[in-house]
């Protein structure tokens, strides 16, 4: 039998994504999952509430497609001019859940035998503390990450007052970086605006396909224990 703190909560948004029925219906399944998942944390069998990360949309239903090459070229050549466009093209390379991604600190990268890269991660004993390697084509992103200074963090959010004069960094939310940073982003850019912060995390699960090792390896990059999970839920076909 599956223990509660199995579930993902990709696996949750995917049942909601699948129900047919109206808004109302999802609202009471994020309702009922939020139940559960508070019992759980009052018995200490998760270690966080992950329901309050599901999104039940504005009446219609989420699309659950990777971003496509040629949306991620168009992602790059747009940071430049975009602020946040880095870090939807660095996601797409690194896989990290979202509410992972935006956790990630300076004290997070490291370089060993001339390899950077991550730890992060978090949900189960598989996505706790992974390592994930940081290809060349986002070095110089999480380079100029790094030496921003006045945060600790690696994709902080930009601070400003009324008057639009910059206040510094904080740490963004996932529904922030949903709802003001990603879906504007990819309405400006003509992107589909049915995607969403996790169709970076299946575009890098499908950029797994074409890489050289072993299942047990990138199932372990996506945080994942059994590759077979990985291409079930996450690579298309």
């Amino acid at each position: 039998v599956q223990q509660v703190a199995d579930y993902f909560i990709s696996d949750l948004q995917s049942c909601l994504d699948a129900c047919p029925a109206g808004h109302r219906t999802h609202q009471n399944m994020k309702v009922t999952a939020g139940l559960i998942w508070a019992y759980a944390l009052d018995s200490d069998l998760v270690l966080k509430d992950v329901t309050k990360n599901l999104y039940i949309g504005r009446g219609a239903s989420v699309q659950r497609e990777p971003l496509t090459e040629a949306e991620v070229e168009v992602i790059r050549a747009a940071i430049p001019s975009e602020p946040y466009a880095e870090y939807v093209y660095a996601l797409c390379y690194l896989g990290f859940r979202p509410g992972e991604f935006l956790a990630l600190k300076k004290s997070d990268y490291h370089e060993e035998g001339g390899v950077a890269y991550l730890v992060g991660g978090s949900k189960t004993e598989a996505g706790r503390g992974r390592r994930v390697p940081v290809p060349a084509c986002i070095a110089d992103i999480i380079a100029r990450r790094l030496n921003t200074d006045g945060t600790e963090y690696l994709f902080p959010m930009r601070a400003f007052s009324r008057s639009g004069e910059f206040r510094g960094y904080k740490v963004m939310s996932d529904e922030y970086f949903r709802s003001y940073v990603f879906k504007p982003l990819m309405s400006r850019l003509g992107i589909a605006s049915g995607k969403v912060p996790y169709s970076a995390r299946h575009t890098y699960a499908d950029k797994l396909k074409s890489i050289d090792g072993s299942d047990r390896a990138k199932a372990a990059l996506m945080g994942h224990t059994d590759y077979a999970f990985t291409q079930r839920r996450y690579q298309s076909t």
